[in-house]
């Protein structure tokens, strides 16, 4: 299993997580008060779904890594799926900023909830273009590997 995977689905994860955290922190005369992405429902629904589905899709990377999901995919079809998938993150994001600086009229400022779903967004389309093909666990042993253990055996 790849290392880069592995990787992507831990940060789509914390992408999950970064929802409910503080994304909208507004302060005014020594009071401040902070909501989740869900404070503006729209983002909290767009932010939610896109970390799922990115989630879902770095489940299914792995699972078929492990050889438990027989699924066929091209490899360029993969990669084009994976920066989708943190291209969503942090587009969704980048909404949630943006609807923060417009509703806020100076009082309101974006949470660390949501600088770190833009990170970990970004994170995950950079690892895309980072060549790490480092593997993690024991390789799936290939068909001349299981040929030579049977003769091994006889």
């Amino acid at each position: 299993m790849k290392l880069k995977t592995l990787i992507q689905a831990g940060c789509s994860f914390l992408a999950f997580v970064m929802v409910f955290l503080p994304w909208y922190v507004a302060s005014i005369f020594g009071f401040s008060a902070s909501t989740n992405a869900f404070g503006e429902p729209f983002v909290g629904v767009l932010t939610l779904l896109g970390s799922l589905a990115a989630l879902a899709w770095f489940v299914i990377s792995v699972l078929r890594q492990m050889a438990i999901l027989k699924l066929k995919i091209p490899a360029k079809t993969e990669k084009i799926i994976d920066i989708v998938a943190g291209g969503l993150l942090v587009l969704f994001s980048l909404i949630g900023i943006i609807v923060c600086f417009a509703k806020g009229a100076g009082f309101t400022h974006p949470g660390f909830g949501a600088w770190l779903y833009i990170i970990l967004g970004i994170g995950v389309v950079v690892l895309n273009f980072v060549k790490l093909d480092q593997t993690v666990g024991k390789a799936p042993a290939k068909k001349t590997e299981k040929k030579e253990a049977k003769k091994d055996e006889k």
